[in-house]
């Protein structure tokens, strides 16, 4: 019997739902897997609307207008008025207020659209299968602190923790650790792309001039702000190795659009055949190799272009990560009357 497959966030303390959930041959050759997974990780370039407002009319008239008694405080006191907002459409609002307001904090709200489009980049990435057992980890990947939480944690019988797709499977009791924690304390999360604006904002922005919308301000750029020669990559902060998108994209020989391909195969599924853990090789999939003890799981994880990775010494293995795709992707269309996975287009 296979068992079920999660992939969590060990410093959000998160994990993904709906379509993340099951033994890997259910949900990892899917197309709805690809593109929310990497815009999960995807480090966007400078926004449309700290851009392109800076040109906008309105904003160049807004620039002459006084700020009253706030012309008295200096910019890093005005400055941290940004930085009380957690909202993207909070900041951009203040920022359309006064033209000398947006250039204060045009970084803030920059920093905001990251972190929203963006919310699992740097952190530590697996995807557990259920049987995990408590001791057997890779090294290093929990600390002191999260090793003795897991010890001191007792699941109830009826625990949310149990899938039902391991109904026959060994009770939770038997295989205690992290899958169960995490089912039972940490967050289910599902990715959504489509950008949330208030009404205020929408008003705020209904005078943009064509061809920009209020959605296209808001939005994440990934490729906009792209030299033609951009690459982009998956890349791994803890081993400080990548693998670079337009690689990807040729297995299927298929076009890249930002961090994402048009083919069936892309960074987000590169990804996860690296994460993959846990104590039992069964995870329900047609490959017979060791899918179950990835050299990735547990470490950082991030995607961005190869002109903004952080200085240092990196680790192209692009060659050896897309021979495990192929492989896998092989084994698993083998038996289909098409096999021919690499002509496959979402």
């Amino acid at each position: 019997m296979t068992q079920c497959c999660r992939i969590i966030n060990i410093d959000k303390q998160q994990f993904l739902g709906d379509n993340f959930y099951g033994p890997l041959g259910r949900w990892l050759f899917s197309n709805s897997v690809d593109r929310p997974l990497t815009e999960l990780f995807a480090i966007p370039f400078d926004t449309p609307i700290t851009r392109v407002l800076e040109d906008f009319p309105i904003v160049e008239r807004m620039r002459v207008n006084a700020l009253g008694k706030l012309d008295k405080f200096p910019n890093e006191v005005l400055a941290m008025i940004f930085d009380c907002f957690d909202s993207v459409p909070d900041a951009i609002c203040l920022g359309l207020v006064n033209g000398y307001f947006l250039a204060l904090g045009r970084k803030r709200i920059h920093a905001l659209i990251i972190a929203r489009s963006a919310p699992w980049s740097g952190d530590r990435i697996i995807c557990l299968g259920k049987r995990s057992r408590e001791d057997h980890f890779p090294a290093g990947m929990l600390s002191e602190h999260e090793k003795h939480m897991l010890g001191m944690l007792k699941l109830q019988d009826d625990s949310p923790a149990a899938c039902a797709a391991d109904s026959d499977d060994d009770s939770n009791s038997d295989w205690p650790g992290l899958y169960d924690y995490a089912m039972e304390h940490f967050e289910e999360i599902f990715p959504n792309t489509n950008t949330q604006k208030t009404k205020d904002m929408s008003l705020l922005m209904r005078n943009l001039p064509a061809p920009y919308s209020a959605q296209s301000m808001s939005e994440p750029d990934y490729v906009d702000g792209a030299q033609p020669s951009t690459v982009w990559a998956l890349c791994n902060l803890s081993k400080r190795e990548y693998v670079r998108g337009d690689k990807t994209a040729q297995l299927t020989h298929s076009a890249t659009k930002g961090p994402c391909t048009d083919g069936s195969v892309g960074l987000g599924h590169v990804l996860v055949t690296r994460i993959c853990w846990s104590s039992d090789s069964r995870v329900g999939l047609q490959y017979n190799g060791d899918l179950h003890q990835g050299p990735w799981a547990g470490d950082r994880i991030v995607i961005t272009t190869l002109d903004r990775m952080p200085i240092g010494h990196w680790t192209d293995i692009s060659k050896e990560a897309l021979k495990l795709v192929e492989a896998v992707w092989d084994a698993e269309f083998a038996n289909f009357k098409h096999p021919d996975w690499r002509k496959l287009n979402w």
